[in-house]
């Protein structure tokens, strides 16, 4: 069912629910523990802000990679004051059969090893369960989340910091019907074996009105989550997973007539669709979205529960001022009702995303309007301006990847080099076999670099060769519509006096520092010819989605058989002073080029 079709069936349930003919006495229904079973209630949700690091483990075990999100990306969450991770896991496929759901054994010693790592930092990591289609229901679902949650809690019991959420946003008609009763009773069933784990529980859907339809949970250690993503038709626009919200675009926030588009004509003979069309300049304000946390906040009181939302986000289709905006307006109502949060999401591989970067997703990448309007602190490195983007350095992030010279292969091109690196470990070493191939790194996501090239940035790096090599290419090409194109920008780098290259390099074995302003690469058009500016009628390059670099002979003959070495390769603001780096031996000094 789309993303849709479940809130129009919310909408539904509720105003049915809440019909004079059907009114229940929610808050009568209890889900009671034995008192004695439970010992030190939570006085207060005890994490603040953090982020939902999905991708990673929400997989079966031969896509798990433990090493994919690093010990350094952990630590500068840590450096923005984030004190919790949420982290979406698949049970479903990697289990064994009814009735013990055995979880595999290799999954569970990647995941020891992650929340190792992640709670040695001082981090709260979220175990959420993030997995199971609504089709397993009623046959085996109860008891297949039954069992994986007890694994968990026997396997951790009297660890800290580590936190089960029971499921995420369950759906379908028969969870509709029956999941706040059945929570209560895998609550019950966990508490059996765990009597001291934080637990959080959802509402069906894990929509905020849907809270007070749950029953009392007898359960001081309990903490109660919703997801905040109203209205869907902004914080969705675009959504490309959906058959609905796919047709969206350009929807402002807040509302501003002058600036709403005109209905899709795919939305206007679905009366739920033009339903929330129409009614979206009452629900995209900042006064709907406290009035919305305000009802959760306002039942959590009255119940004596605490809460905390799971899930907040809006996709980078929207306009970044427009996203800002919403971030701001849920920022300051959370903030208020002490309500903690982990945005949806830290990573993703789709260019339409949550992400927390506004490109490549690496630190220096991190979206700092964003933070700021969550109201996180930026380390003082944010407060200089554009952070470096580092694209090659003992190896590269995963964000980055290193391919092999084209025909050419691994014997031509070692991006691992031990032979006298400029800077740690390794180096690139490159054998020129093929003139049209070359040293190439692929960019994904795709880097932004706009705000580096608007400061006066430079393409920066390491270089030695004893070879005359007449002129090298270095140069960038963005991402547009599906693939790169051959508007690029380029500069030249020779080794044997070519006046009418960009930068010279001695050949005399020695690491240079070369560096050059991006304001002087030239605009290579995609008719293959060198130009000072785009046609009329072309785009231009673009710098907000830089998608490669390469470096290449260009077809030069000479070139073959000749050796460079590069290292330490990236785009940073412009230095005090004009000089290059000379090593000799295993001292590097300063020198005037």
């Amino acid at each position: 069912m789309d993303t849709i079709h479940r809130i129009i069936i919310s909408l539904l349930a509720i105003s049915a629910a809440f019909s004079p003919n059907n009114i229940r006495a929610k808050g009568a229904e209890t889900a009671s523990l034995p008192q004695s079973e439970v010992i030190e209630p939570l006085s207060e949700v005890p994490f603040h802000k953090g982020v939902n690091i999905n991708g990673w483990f929400d997989r079966h075990v031969s896509q798990v990679n433990p090493d994919k999100i690093k010990d350094s990306e952990l630590d500068n969450l840590c450096s923005l004051g984030m004190d919790v991770v949420r982290l979406p896991v698949n049970f479903h496929s990697n289990i064994g059969s009814a009735p013990d759901y055995r979880i595999s054994d290799s999954y569970l010693a990647y995941l020891d090893e992650v929340v190792n790592r992640i709670t040695s930092r001082g981090l709260w990591v979220i175990i959420d369960h993030h997995s199971l289609s609504v089709e397993t229901f009623p046959q085996d679902g109860e008891a297949l989340i039954t069992s994986c949650l007890k694994q968990l809690a026997l396997r951790y019991k009297g660890r800290d910091k580590i936190v089960l959420e029971l499921f995420n946003e369950p759906f379908g008609d028969y969870l509709q019907n029956n999941w706040p009763e059945m929570q209560g009773r895998i609550i019950k069933a966990i508490r059996s074996c765990d009597t001291e784990r934080i637990l959080i529980a959802t509402p069906w859907g894990c929509y905020p009105e849907r809270l007070s339809e749950l029953p009392e949970y007898d359960d001081p250690r309990v903490i109660y989550t919703f997801h905040y993503y109203n209205p869907l038709m902004f914080t969705h626009q675009d959504a490309y997973w959906d058959e609905n919200l796919k047709y969206l675009s350009g929807y402002p926030f807040p509302y501003d007539a002058s600036r709403m588009p005109e209905i899709h004509p795919h939305w206007q003979n679905e009366p739920y669709l033009t339903y929330l069309y129409n009614n979206y300049p009452n629900d995209a304000t900042a006064d709907k979205i406290r009035e919305d946390i305000t009802k959760a906040a306002e039942w959590a009181t009255q119940h004596g529960k605490l809460l905390f939302c799971g899930e907040l986000g809006v996709l980078n289709s929207a306009k970044p001022a427009d996203r800002y905006r919403w971030y701001k307006a849920v920022s300051n109502i959370l903030a208020e009702k002490n309500i903690p949060w982990t945005l949806w999401q830290y990573n993703d591989q789709q260019l339409i995303n949550f992400s927390i970067f506004t490109g490549a997703q690496i630190f220096s990448q991190l979206d700092t309007e964003m933070m700021e309007a969550m109201g996180v602190n930026l380390p003082e490195e944010f407060a200089s301006g554009p952070r470096p983007l580092t694209i090659y350095g003992d190896g590269t992030g995963s964000w980055c990847n290193m391919r092999t010279d084209k025909n050419g292969g691994d014997k031509y091109l070692d991006y691992y080099c031990k032979d006298n690196p400029a800077e740690g470990k390794e180096c690139i070493r490159y054998n020129v076999m093929n003139p049209n191939g070359g040293v190439w790194f692929e960019i994904w996501l795709c880097a932004n670099a706009s705000n580096l090239q608007a400061s006066g940035a430079n393409l920066e790096f390491m270089a030695r060769t004893t070879d005359k090599i007449k002129s090298l290419e270095f140069y960038f090409q963005h991402y547009v519509d599906g693939a790169p194109r051959q508007w690029r920008m380029s500069a030249t780098v020779s080794s044997d006096g070519n006046t009418s290259a960009t930068r010279q390099l001695s050949p005399d074995g020695e690491w240079h520092k070369i560096s050059i302003p991006l304001s002087e690469m030239q605009y290579h058009g995609c008719d293959g010819e060198w130009k000072d500016q785009p046609d009329e009628g072309e785009a231009g390059f673009d710098w907000s989605r830089l998608n490669w670099l390469m470096v290449t002979p260009s077809g030069d003959k000479t070139a073959s058989g000749k050796t460079i070495y590069l290292d330490d390769i990236k785009i940073t603001t412009p230095q005090k002073d004009n000089k290059i780096y000379r090593q000799q031996g295993n001292k590097t000094q300063k020198a005037v080029f």
